[in-house]
């Protein structure tokens, strides 16, 4: 999780070390930030596809966690992994965030905290049991065109008992 952690927190370290102290992210851009996550939580309950991809940044990266495989990079990789074109979805059933930590400045976000993940897989009509994860992660936002959108996101998943509720 390191190796993936420390280059993008460089780059948002970067990024924010050129704003000034003043350019501190408003309570407004706060709310919309949180508002932002809360909404992107909504669409995946929803299954709704159009409105998730959406929240994504045309560059986008996902750090994939331990050893699931290589970065999904830029908006069609992170669709593709999310929403395969097959007869498979994922459909999300619960979707919790607990510790929420919200560090901004005016133009880009660092949104985390333990999140928590069930879901079911349906291969046609035919339903598996329900699968729970659970992480820890870091999204970075970036706003773009007056709108916060997923740029990074890492996550490193954690045994149930690590779950904060």
């Amino acid at each position: 999780m390191i190796v993936y952690l420390l280059p993008c927190l460089n780059i948002f370290i970067t990024a924010c070390s050129s704003s000034q102290q003043a350019n501190q992210m408003s309570g407004v851009d706060r709310q919309h930030v949180l508002q932002t996550m809360k909404n992107l939580r909504e669409a995946w309950l929803r299954n709704d596809t159009a409105a998730i991809m959406d929240f994504i940044s045309p560059d986008m990266i996902l750090y994939m966690p331990n050893t699931q495989g290589k970065s999904k990079v830029g908006k069609d990789s992170v669709r593709a992994f999310w929403f395969p074109s097959s007869n498979v979805s994922y459909q999300i059933t619960e979707y919790e965030v607990k510790n929420e930590q919200l560090q901004s400045d005016d133009q880009f976000s660092i949104y985390s905290g333990v999140s928590k993940l069930s879901w079911h897989i349906l291969k046609g009509t035919h339903r598996s049991d329900s699968t729970t994860i659970i992480s820890e992660f870091i999204n970075i936002l970036r706003k773009e065109n007056g709108q916060w959108k997923l740029f990074r996101i890492m996550y490193n998943v954690k045994d149930s008992a690590y779950f904060p509720w």
